[in-house]
């Protein structure tokens, strides 16, 4: 009998997140333009990128309308990506995004689950081992782990970083593809793919260089991912392949 190949899961490689805190910072003609967020969604078809994920922590009526502007320019610049939602269900919902990623805090997975169906992504933040071994019967599909390294994007306990081991114990120990996440820099990329990762998570690593319009972080960190690759093979201890690649 012939076996059926399985689709590799999309959150793989480098996993941008389009951060409104971030952009207004750092880089904010980048997004307050049609042309500078068309730049970004076309680096983002260039590097390969299969999954993107948009962030923004402001109130009122401002989280939809990031969100509604770059998944139009999204959908029409780089429609093979899947667009991912933080946080807000009803918003996933409400400009059928292709998924949502939620915290420790937030909705559960599995109420999430329900109301996505099963053929959207839903990833779940977790910091511990613990959490980890919780969130593999939660109604996910994938996890992301960390902060990995110092981040500027948390501000409480959360905020230390767990390291390269215990971000490679989380690979050991998890089924579903495993995200890295926190202060994950484009010179970093390789350390985390060789400790097992399925994706880095880069807030604003994908950003760096001197004019973050240009993506060229994000260029240097799949050069970066891709080498980090190679180093690995099936069994060792940099050499596991994450739950992301075990179809």
């Amino acid at each position: 009998m012939m076996s059926v190949p399985v689709s590799p899961h999309p959150v793989r490689g480098i996993y941008p997140i389009i951060d409104a805190g971030w952009l207004e910072r750092h880089a904010p003609s980048v997004g307050a333009t049609a042309a500078g967020r068309r730049v970004l969604a076309e680096a983002l078809v260039a590097a390969g990128v299969t999954v993107a994920q948009l962030r923004c922590k402001a109130g009122g009526g401002e989280q939809q309308r990031f969100m509604a502007l770059w998944m139009d320019t999204l959908r029409c610049h780089a429609p093979a990506v899947r667009v991912v939602i933080n946080d807000r269900l009803d918003l996933a919902l409400a400009l059928a995004a292709d998924g949502l990623h939620v915290g420790q805090d937030d909705l559960l997975p599995r109420a999430c689950r329900d109301l996505l169906g099963p053929g959207r992504l839903l990833g779940l933040s977790t910091h511990t081992l613990e959490e980890v071994a919780a969130a593999q019967e939660s109604g996910a599909d994938h996890i992301g782990y960390g902060p990995v390294f110092v981040t500027g994007s948390k501000a409480d306990a959360l905020a230390t970083p767990r390291g390269l081991e215990q971000l490679a114990a989380a690979c050991r120990a998890s089924r579903l593809p495993v995200a890295a996440i926190g202060g994950i820099a484009a010179r970093r990329a390789e350390a985390v793919a060789g400790r097992g990762a399925a994706a880095a998570a880069m807030i604003g690593g994908w950003l760096e260089g001197a004019d973050p319009g240009q993506a060229e972080g994000l260029f240097l960190a799949t050069t970066a991912w891709r080498a980090g690759l190679e180093g690995r093979s099936p069994g060792g201890e940099e050499g596991q392949f994450p739950g992301g690649e075990r179809r």
